[in-house]
């Protein structure tokens, strides 16, 4: 396993943990995106998990750290991606999220001096079809204090000290940002964006999933739902 020679900030070690399944078709954009950053992070981690396509060799190929695992789940790939971080900061990134050229710099401005955060961003959507949904769900964000489950970060040692993910199959993020919160973690919206890949609401539809979303972050019992797969 190879670890990329990124630039590593005076101020701050970012780690860029993303839990990828059969990502092989999107997972090139967001590494291109991440090593071409206008601040790089210290490294990059991808996890691939119960891949049945070239995800972990397009992560090598990236000089990516990769970890292969059989497991599947998100919440068990961001958790084994942690264990093998070495930044003060990590950022969990969705293989499809594509940040902003100055997202790690955004990241590192925002959490400068902040010992407890949990932090996220708003997206813009790769489709015009779905501006309107984007622009809905980052004002649920701001007005609910939400994390978009495709970019969250926090520091690694509060990582540890609320014990990482919650083993569940859907809306682990929600309740990984509500542990920190509780830990006294205070709630960031970075001054950057990421692109956000609609392919979920273009095979679903933007009512269906939206309700869906509702549907966990308002009723408690029923965040542990899991959508139908889209790959």
């Amino acid at each position: 396993m190879h670890r990329p020679q990124l630039a590593v900030h005076p101020l701050m070690d970012i780690s860029v943990v993303i839990p990828a399944h059969n990502e092989e078709k999107a997972l090139p954009y967001t590494l291109q995106a991440l090593t071409t950053q206008s601040s790089l992070p210290t490294e990059i981690i991808v996890v691939a998990n119960a891949c049945a396509d070239r995800t972990a060799e397009i992560a090598e190929r990236h000089g990516a750290l990769t970890v292969v695992t059989e497991r599947r789940g998100v919440a068990n790939a961001r958790n084994l991606g942690a264990k093998r971080a070495k930044g003060d900061v990590l950022l969990f990134l969705d293989a499809d999220a594509i940040p902003a050229p100055d997202f790690i710099e955004a990241l590192r401005r925002a959490t400068e001096g902040r010992e407890r955060f949990i932090a996220s961003a708003p997206s813009r959507a790769d489709h015009w079809r779905f501006l309107w949904t984007a622009a809905l769900i980052n004002l649920v964000m701001r007005v609910c204090r939400l994390s978009n489950s495709g970019v969250i970060a926090c520091p690694a040692s509060l990582f540890r000290e609320i014990g990482g993910f919650p083993s569940v199959e859907m809306a682990e993020d929600y309740a990984f940002m509500r542990r920190a919160q509780l830990a006294g973690a205070k709630y960031l919206l970075l001054r950057s964006h990421f692109l956000w890949n609609t392919r979920r609401m273009r095979r679903f539809g933007a009512v269906r999933t939206l309700a869906k979303w509702l549907e966990v972050w308002l009723i408690p019992s029923r965040r542990a739902l899991r959508y139908p797969p889209v790959r």
